[in-house]
């Protein structure tokens, strides 16, 4: 093996951690989307029942 086959191999194994974390990334983002949209959920609605009484 060469000097430049090594670089190869080591340059396309950075790009496949790279992608697996920006799948990471995306997924968090993901999550934290949808946890903010039920935490305002939960907001609006107490703010009816609130609003009921």
């Amino acid at each position: 093996m060469t000097i430049e086959h090594d670089y190869q191999q080591l340059y396309q194994q950075i790009q496949l951690q790279i992608k697996q974390q920006e799948l990471i990334l995306y997924s968090l983002y993901q999550t934290r989307i949808k946890i903010k949209s039920q935490l305002l959920e939960q907001v609006l609605i107490q703010g009816e029942k609130q609003a009921d009484n």
